[in-house]
């Protein structure tokens, strides 16, 4: 089952994120951006996996995902099938 939010603050309201199997995020959102809500996320204690996913591939971005806790980081575009296997590598380990 795929939920889609809004932004990240909408993710934030959702009552139980234990019950994820994993996030797929944008860096670059609307409001508070995806690096600040693996922050958060990681504050409240959650281990569940993020792939973050973003136009701006540099070796900046991807460091502060890396601190950020990410368990994949993917350079747009991204193709369905690349999605999909990091998907089942990252909730399968």
């Amino acid at each position: 089952e795929t939920e889609v939010f809004s932004s990240g603050e909408a993710f934030l309201t959702r009552a139980n994120v234990s019950d994820v199997a994993c996030i797929v995020l944008d860096i670059h959102l609307d409001g508070m951006s995806g690096i600040e809500l693996s922050r958060r996320l990681n504050e409240r204690g959650s281990t569940v996996p993020i792939i973050f996913i973003t136009a701006l591939d540099s070796a900046a971005v991807r460091k502060e995902a890396t601190e950020a806790g990410c368990a994949a980081f993917l350079p747009k575009p991204v193709s369905g099938h690349d999605l999909v296997d990091m998907i089942k590598r990252t909730t399968l380990s």
